[in-house]
């Protein structure tokens, strides 16, 4: 996929405000270079994005692990109504984001010209899973490190599937079928 080249506009030294769970703080605000990679290479990103759109990066942290969700809800929820100009991006997660993008509470992104979905750096699959009659209240990619630190994977073991006659998996997932009830049954088996 190739770069899409788009004006950069100049903010003058405006604020930008991120809204993030204090536990995730670790993706944006960074506040030197430690000789940590992947801190660095936030550190850095973040400057690169302050020098080239010309605004002050600055980040706002709220509890919200999941178990405390509702005092990030709360907080996000109570700044949009007011109007009060807290914050201008929400990094939250994305199970809590649907119902205030569903409310009305977040721009279409497809209106916003400056973020261009085609770029390399955001999630084309999650983009088109998200975009529901041309709206895309939600994006994510490479700015999430959470993203890639949060993948799972499944293993399984062929030999049991073979015993229990479960079938060949990977056909399964790829027709849709492997929820099927009967097969979780032989599943749960295996697993416990």
């Amino acid at each position: 996929m190739e770069e899409t080249e788009a004006p950069l506009p100049d903010y003058g030294g405006k604020e930008f405000t991120i809204l993030h769970r204090t536990e995730m703080a670790y993706e944006f605000d960074i506040e030197e270079e430690t000789g940590d990679l992947v801190s660095d290479a936030i550190f850095r990103r973040n400057q690169k994005v302050g020098e080239d759109y010309n605004v002050d990066l600055k980040f706002l942290g709220v509890e919200g692990s999941w178990n405390v969700r509702d005092i990030f809800d709360k907080f996000m929820t109570g700044s949009i109504m007011s109007n009060d100009g807290s914050f201008d991006v929400v990094a939250g997660y994305q199970a809590c984001m649907v119902t205030p993008a569903m409310n009305g509470m977040f721009l279409n992104i497809n209106d916003i010209p400056e973020i261009v979905q085609s770029n390399p750096w955001w999630s084309e699959k999650c983009t088109e899973s998200l975009t529901l009659n041309k709206c895309l209240f939600m994006i994510t990619g490479d700015i999430a490190v959470s993203m890639w630190d949060g993948l799972y994977c499944m293993y399984f073991n062929k030999t049991m599937a073979d015993d229990y006659k479960i079938g060949d998996l990977y056909s399964l997932v790829k027709e849709g079928k492997w929820t099927d009830q009967r097969r979780l049954q032989k599943l749960r088996k295996i697993i416990s």
